[in-house]
C-alpha cells in the first residue's frame, strides 16, 4: 500500500483513457460537455517559482488563453504547495526501502542508478534511532499539507500548471539550467507533479501543442473524486486545442529511416 501512486491510464485520447480509467476504478464516468458550467481555474505558470522553458511557457499561456475564451475564470495566483517535500522526502524513501529494499543484496546489478540511490537512502533510514518520530512528523505534515490544499479548492474548481518545466530531453541528459537559472538535477525539469501525488488529488495532463517540435502538456488537477469533471473538461479542450500528432507519429515511427 502506497500513499504516492495509483495506477491511471496513459492514452492517445481522453475517450480511451476514460474507458481504462472506468476499469481501474470500476465505476462508470458519465460523458457530458463540462462548459455547460464555467469554472474558477487557479493558473500558475510556475509553482514553486520553479524556471519554465521559454516555449513551453508561450504555449502554456496561449492553451489558458483558449480556455478563458470559452467563458471559464481564469485567476493567476501561488498554490499552497508548501509542505510536501517534507512529507515526501522522508515517507517515500522509508517505504521504498520497506518494499524493495531486499534487491540491495538480492539483485543490486539489475537496479538503475537513480532506484538504487533511493534504496541505499532508505536504508540509512533504518539506521536512524528516531525513525519512528521521523515518519510520524512526516506523516503529520502530510496530513496538514492535504488539508491546506483542499481548502484552497473552496475557492477554486481546478488548478492549471505546466506538467514539464521543458519538452523532452536525450536520454541522460537532465537539463542543469532552465531559462537561465540552475536548477535541481533531479527536480529540475519535472518539479510540477509530485506535489499532487502527494495530495491525492486527481490530475491530468492534455497536449496543447509544440515548442521546437516537441509536444506540451497542460496539467489540470481537480478536487478529490473530481474524475469525472477532469474526463469531460479534458475532453473538451481537446476539441479546442486539436493537438495534431501527426508530425510526432511520423518522425518517430518505429519504421522511421533516414
Amino acid at each position: 500500500m502506497s500513499d504516492f501512486i495509483a495506477p491511471g491510464p496513459l492514452t492517445h485520447c481522453v475517450e480511451d483513457a476514460r474507458i481504462i480509467l472506468e476499469l481501474l476504478a470500476e465505476t462508470k464516468y458519465t460523458r457530458q460537455s463540462a462548459n455547460k458550467r464555467k469554472y474558477r481555474i487557479a493558473w500558475s505558470p510556475n509553482p514553486e517559482k520553479n524556471p519554465v522553458d521559454v516555449g513551453v511557457a508561450k504555449v502554456l499561456a496561449e492553451a489558458v488563453g483558449k480556455i478563458s475564451a470559452l467563458g471559464h475564470k481564469i485567476t493567476e495566483t501561488e498554490l499552497p504547495l508548501d509542505g510536501w517535500k517534507q512529507a515526501f522526502n522522508t515517507l517515500v524513501v522509508v517505504e521504498e526501502y520497506r518494499e524493495r529494499g531486499n534487491f540491495l543484496k538480492e539483485a543490486p546489478e539489475k537496479l538503475t542508478d537513480y532506484e538504487r540511490k533511493s534504496l541505499e537512502a532508505g536504508s540509512g533510514f533504518s539506521g536512524f534511532k528516531d525513525l519512528q518520530d521521523r515518519v510520524e512528523n512526516a506523516r503529520k505534515a502530510h496530513r496538514e499539507y492535504r488539508q491546506r490544499l483542499q481548502e484552497f479548492f473552496m475557492n477554486f474548481d481546478l488548478i492549471a500548471t505546466p506538467v514539464t518545466a521543458t519538452t523532452a530531453f536525450p536520454i541522460g541528459q537532465r537539463p542543469d539550467t532552465i531559462d537561465g537559472q540552475q536548477v535541481n538535477w533531479l527536480w529540475g525539469a519535472v518539479p510540477f507533479t509530485a506535489a499532487f501525488n502527494v495530495s491525492g488529488n486527481p490530475a491530468v495532463s492534455i497536449p496543447c501543442g509544440f515548442s521546437e517540435g516537441l509536444p506540451v502538456g497542460l496539467q489540470l488537477v481537480g478536487q478529490l473524486n473530481s474524475e469525472e469533471m477532469l474526463l469531460n473538461f479534458s475532453e473538451d479542450l481537446e476539441t479546442i486545442f486539436s493537438f495534431d500528432d501527426a508530425p510526432l507519429r511520423k518522425q518517430w515511427s518505429l519504421n522511421h529511416k533516414e
